[in-house]
């Protein structure tokens, strides 16, 4: 029976309650603090990883960490000037 009543209701009226009532912004907060939290951990993730490379070997290229990760080698760089910031300070 909701259904029915839902289906007579224009979508965008449906959006606009919800929206007023504070509903949408809710679940848009959730989803955006979800995907901050995901990409914390893939950024740590990644990290970690640099981080073991460099122990293993420390004369090792940024583009074969890389290449070896599968990630950009900007990305490589900055992380690995983070580290080294760690490290001296």
């Amino acid at each position: 029976m909701i259904e029915k009543i839902l289906n007579l209701i224009p979508e965008k009226e449906i959006i606009n309650f919800l929206k007023e009532k504070g509903y949408i912004v809710k679940e848009k907060k959730k989803q955006i603090e979800h995907a901050q939290k995901a990409r914390e951990e893939r950024s740590k993730k990644i990290k970690e990883k640099i981080e073991n490379f460099l122990k293993e070997n420390p004369n090792i290229s940024v583009n074969k960490i890389a290449k070896e990760l599968g990630i950009n080698w900007r990305t490589v760089k900055k992380y690995k000037e983070e580290l080294q910031k760690k490290v001296n300070a």
